[in-house]
This record gives structure tokens, C-alpha cells and sequence, in this order.
């Protein structure tokens, strides 16, 4: 075993050579750092026992990773696990899985970071007639100057994330020996920006532009019950207790609560949308795929366009909305929390900033009639 420079990447570059005996051939491992770095990291690896396990790399044993968890997970769960490993296979798939440290991680990191998000073009579809989505060229480059950005280290965190259960799967599934697991961000510069919700008017402002159909029954479901995007989207016709008002939902960790269907409008949605189904049917079926839908963001930002909403409109700020909307109309936080289903009170309790936002807005209208300045300015 020996430390060499690396013959073309330049300083602070190093070839770790690991030599498996005369019959096997030598494992070159790169490594960046100091010389001095190097030479520990050397030192380091001489204490793994010598098997043919260290000389796996993490694209040899993707596929079987990526099959295991697709029958473990969910099945959006495991679409965003292939396209985290789109991107981080480059960087990392000929790595040895024994031989990972930290500093493997950091080329990856920097790129993402530097990566620009650029929105896509609205073209013209063809299969409508008056389709007045279609972007100009003028119109599509000023959008790009507004709306190109990086992408954030809370992405790149979740895309670590996906990793760190590969190496999980190797160490505690297939008995294999790993080095480091990656370090992300500081939880502080992971923190999304704050969450801004719809305002009560806005709420049956966006569900009465919604398309008619599954389009606005699966909106409905998020804003008026607070479903999760794939509970609705995957809700059958036996999830629905018409007999008690009642809806009985598996959410995270398949568990299994049962939820009352708070609106009269939803209930007729539902049971419209049940018509000529079998129980174990799924209400909201797409007919291409025969599958259920995937997505309804699309729908929903252009139902906020038409009914004047000027916010970042997607498929979770219903969920957030639905349980802003409650507490601002006096639901207490405890029963919130069972209507929401969420597993610790203080997810609940963080929504309750939204009504003290709330507050002092109502409270700026009563200002604006009972102020004492306003008088006197009158009355000059």
C-alpha cells in the first residue's frame, strides 16, 4: 500500500494504491486533500480487514439496492431515490463503498449547488385549439430572468439523504463494511422559506375556478379535509364511509385513521365521483395510464391565475391552508391536530404563527376606522 500523486488531476490530488496480492490486481483509490491527509487516510484503511467486499463499488450494487427499495418504500418515495441517483452517480458511483469519506461528498455538493435551475418553456398543444399558454420568446427569456435560480441546499440534503439509505441498506441489510456517511448543511441553512398559505377568501376562490371533475374533488380533498397529495390522488371508493360521514385514510408509516368529511360539497363530490365503481376502485383513474393521477399542480396554478391569486400555488400549501383555515376559524389546536393526523402536536402548534399574522390584519382594519390620528385629521 502506497501514496502517489495523481498523474492528472493536479495538487492536492493522491492515488491511494491498495494491493490485494500478486494475484489479484491493486486497487487504485483517489484521493483529495494533503499529503499529509493522504497518508492518514492510508494508515486508516490498513486496519479494514482485506475481503472481497471492499472492492465493491457503489454502482455494482445500485440496481440491487434500487430493487429493494422499491418493494420497501413508496412508490414516490422511490421516484425521487432514481432521480437523487441521477445525480449523484456521477460523482460517486466508482467509489468503493468501504473506502467513502467526507471528502468524496464535497466535489458533489459544490456542483449542485452551483447547478441553475432554468423553468421550462410553455409550448402550444397541438390536441387544443385555443391554447393560450404558449410562450413568446420574449415572454419565456424575461421568465427565466425571474425565475432561474440554484438549486438550494436542502434539495441537495434530501438527495444525501437517499444515499445515506444505500449505505444503510449495505451495512445493515447486506453485511457490508462502509465508510463515512455523508455530511449535509447545518439545519439552519437547510430551513425553507416560510410558508405563506391562502387567505380564507381565497379558499373557495381557488376551488370554484378549479376544472370540474376529479380535478377539483382531489383539490377539495386537500383543502377542505387536508389530505396529502397521494392520499387523495390514491383514494379508493371503500376510503369512503358514506354511511358515517367518514373517510378512512392510511397516511404516513401505513397507518390507518379514520376522519370526518367536513364539507357537504366534497361529500357529493365523492359520491359522484363513486358512480358505477367497485369498492376496491380507484375514484380518480387516469384513462391513459390506467393508473391513478400523479399530480394536479399544473390545474391548480391556473385555477389561482383565474381566481386572482397571487402566490405560489402548489399541491401541499393545500394541506398547510387547510390546517391555517381551521385554527384561524377557532378550531381548537388539539382537535386540529386529529383532523390533520399529525403524530406530535407541535407540527400543529408551529401553524399557529399564521393566525397572529391573521389577527393583526383583522386588527389593522379596525384600526383604520377608530384611529384617533384619522379623526383628527378629519376634523383639520
Amino acid at each position: 500500500m502506497s501514496v502517489k500523486p495523481h498523474p492528472t488531476k493536479g495538487a492536492g490530488w493522491w492515488y491511494i494504491i491498495v494491493s490485494h496480492g500478486r494475484k489479484a490486481p491493486a486497487e487504485y483509490i483517489i484521493f483529495q486533500g494533503t499529503e499529509v491527509e493522504a497518508k492518514a487516510f492510508e494508515k486508516e484503511i490498513r486496519g479494514i480487514a482485506p475481503d472481497n467486499n471492499n472492492r465493491l463499488k457503489v454502482i455494482d450494487l445500485l440496481s440491487r439496492f434500487l430493487e429493494w427499495h422499491k418493494t420497501n418504500l413508496a412508490e414516490s418515495t422511490h421516484d425521487d431515490c432514481q432521480d437523487a441517483f441521477k445525480k449523484l452517480l456521477p460523482y460517486l458511483g466508482n467509489k468503493y463503498i468501504a473506502y467513502l469519506r467526507n471528502s468524496d461528498y464535497e466535489p458533489y455538493k459544490a456542483a449542485r449547488l452551483a447547478t441553475k435551475i432554468v423553468p421550462k418553456r410553455r409550448m402550444h398543444r397541438p390536441d387544443r385549439k385555443r391554447d393560450k399558454n404558449a410562450e413568446t420568446d420574449e415572454e419565456y427569456a424575461l421568465r427565466c430572468e425571474v425565475e432561474t435560480r440554484n438549486v438550494s441546499k436542502r434539495t441537495i440534503q434530501i438527495e444525501l439523504n437517499h444515499f445515506r439509505t444505500f449505505l444503510r441498506w449495505c451495512e445493515k441489510e447486506e453485511k457490508y463494511t462502509v465508510g463515512d456517511y455523508p455530511k449535509g448543511f447545518p439545519k439552519s441553512q437547510q430551513k425553507p422559506k416560510g410558508k405563506v398559505v391562502l387567505a380564507l377568501s381565497e379558499i373557495p376562490a381557488l376551488i370554484s375556478n378549479q376544472k370540474e371533475g376529479f380535478q377539483r374533488t382531489i383539490t377539495m380533498l386537500m383543502l377542505q379535509n387536508g389530505l396529502r397529495k397521494t392520499e387523495a390522488l390514491t383514494l379508493r371508493k371503500r376510503h369512503v364511509d358514506f354511511k358515517n360521514n367518514a373517510l378512512i385514510i392510511t397516511g404516513k408509516n401505513d397507518k390507518t385513521e379514520v376522519i370526518p368529511i367536513v364539507t357537504q360539497e366534497l361529500r357529493q363530490a365523492l359520491e359522484k365521483a363513486g358512480e358505477g365503481k367497485k369498492p376496491n376502485d380507484y375514484l380518480f383513474l387516469n384513462p391513459k395510464t390506467e393508473r391513478p393521477y400523479t399530480n394536479i399542480k399544473k390545474s391548480l396554478k391556473s385555477a389561482a391565475e383565474k381566481a386572482g391569486i397571487d402566490k405560489r400555488v402548489y399541491n401541499h400549501l393545500m394541506r398547510h391552508s387547510f390546517v391555517t383555515g381551521g385554527l384561524m376559524a377557532g378550531v381548537p389546536v388539539s382537535a386540529m391536530r386529529e383532523l390533520a393526523r399529525h403524530e406530535d402536536i407541535r407540527t400543529t402548534q408551529g401553524y399557529t404563527h399564521f393566525l397572529s399574522d391573521y389577527l393583526q390584519g383583522e386588527a389593522g382594519k379596525i384600526s383604520s376606522v377608530m384611529s384617533v390620528t384619522k379623526e383628527d385629521d378629519e376634523t383639520a
